[in-house]
């Protein structure tokens, strides 16, 4: 008898919980999705702590946005250098040098974020965050995700589907980087050839 007197004055309290869940999960979809969505979160159910890249990948993400820029402009100084093929020549190195540096670590965490991303249990580098595991439909399509308190656990910072586009974007991003390495490698064969 005590425990069903215990359970029946739990009840509230559990049930605001998920009730108070729902209204984050509700609350984070609105803020992100387009506000004409019919949006319904289901179910919620608290998550143990999980790792989540989010931050690493911005990291990243802006690792490769600079390394993009500076081979543009090692590009434009090298097409400017007028008469001087050897200088060209010598802003193409060092900017491979410095691809070739920094491309190995970069493909190295994007597969450890990959991995984080397809199971955010496996203990590693990444953040480990408080989460809400959601059932919801939006506009009746039924989806479900992850969603990552921020760091004072107040807020949902971000879900499992902004890390899956954000890995997506960065995969994109580094193809971009990878095609403009090869450019450069070409315009250097380029002054070479015309140096000869």
């Amino acid at each position: 008898m005590k425990h069903f007197t215990l359970l029946i004055c739990l009840l509230p309290a559990l049930l605001s919980c998920t009730s108070s869940d729902k209204n984050l999960v509700n609350n984070y979809l609105k803020k992100t999705l387009d506000s004409k969505n019919k949006i319904e979160v289901l179910k919620t159910e608290k998550m143990d702590s999980l790792y989540t890249p989010f931050n690493r990948l911005l990291s990243i993400s802006y690792r490769v946005a600079v390394l993009s820029c500076d081979i543009s402009k090692a590009e434009f100084r090298m097409s400017s250098s007028g008469q001087k093929p050897s200088v060209g020549i010598l802003i193409a190195d060092s900017m491979m040098r410095e691809y070739n540096k920094i491309q190995p670590v970069i493909e190295l965490k994007i597969a450890s974020a990959k991995k984080t991303i397809d199971d955010p249990t496996i203990k590693n580098e990444f953040d480990k965050r408080k989460a809400i595991k959601a059932i919801f439909k939006v506009n009746d399509e039924l989806h479900e995700a992850v969603f990552y308190f921020d760091e004072n656990e107040n807020e949902i910072g971000h879900s499992s589907l902004d890390n899956e586009k954000m890995y997506w974007d960065l995969d994109r991003a580094e193809f971009k980087l990878h095609q403009a390495f090869r450019g450069l490698e070409d315009d250097r064969l380029e002054l070479i050839k015309g140096k000869n």
